[in-house]
């Protein structure tokens, strides 16, 4: 396990950032749960604003090579005192399920890394595989894949900001060791790839995978989030060399 400390700028009080990387199990163990929380923030993107699970139930033999590779997973997980950090609600949808977001005082953010050896015809190790379509995947090579990016939406934006830049510099440490460095990849909107961009990280449009993917498994993630999925999200590769 990787844990460091680093204190951010006065902008968002001085607060304490710890990240670290957790076990699936740790992870599952976290209270409240983070799961929760990651489908009141992705509530922002269906029709109708509900929160909903975020797994989807759907499967095909596409997916069936993903969901049985030998893959590994990981979780980066900030904590802080995001107690006194929390705002007032600025929109009607976010002062619905403002109750719940505030149970969340010490969870600042998290996202998952999974990873593994591709090997063509036998294994899918990434979600962003069966997600996109046409991109010419490094065949033997450990790939991974950066998902689920979740901060509380009652955090000020700068400290949202440090906060993703803190996780993904720890994601650094364990793509090191685990030998995926240059092979790092995301899916993201272009608002996300925004918000990615002005926290100081790199990233590079994947250009050859220009589609996003037909299948059935896929087809089920879109619909869970309609409009995120509306907005045109692109396959990502982060450029880790230039974010230390």
């Amino acid at each position: 396990m990787i844990l460091y400390y680093r204190m951010s700028e006065e902008r968002v009080q001085s607060s304490k950032f710890e990240v670290k990387i957790m076990s699936p199990d740790e992870f599952a163990g976290l209270n409240p749960a983070p799961e929760r929380l990651q489908e009141l923030v992705y509530s922002i993107y269906t029709c109708d604003g509900i929160p909903r699970s975020v797994v989807p139930q759907e499967s095909s033999p596409t997916s069936r090579l993903y969901k049985k590779s030998d893959k590994k997973t990981a979780f980066i997980v900030a904590t802080c005192d995001a107690e006194r950090l929390l705002r007032s609600p600025t929109t009607e949808h976010l002062k619905n399920i403002e109750p719940e977001l505030r149970n969340y005082k010490s969870l600042a953010g998290f996202f998952k890394v999974e990873w593994g050896v591709y090997k063509p015809g036998k294994n899918l190790p990434i979600e962003a595989m069966v997600l996109t379509k046409n991109y010419p995947w490094p065949v033997d090579t450990v790939v991974s894949h950066a998902a689920s990016f979740t901060t509380n939406p009652l955090l000020p934006k700068q400290a949202r900001l440090e906060i993703l830049k803190d996780m993904l510099s720890t994601s650094y440490a364990l793509a090191s060791t685990e030998g995926f460095s240059d092979q790092i990849f995301t899916i993201l909107a272009p608002h996300v790839a925004a918000f990615v961009e002005a926290s100081g990280i790199t990233t590079t449009k994947v250009s050859e995978a220009n589609e996003l993917s037909d299948d059935s498994y896929a087809k089920c993630v879109f619909e869970t989030f309609p409009g995120y999925w509306a907005i045109g999200p692109a396959l990502y590769r982060f450029v880790p060399n230039k974010n230390r």
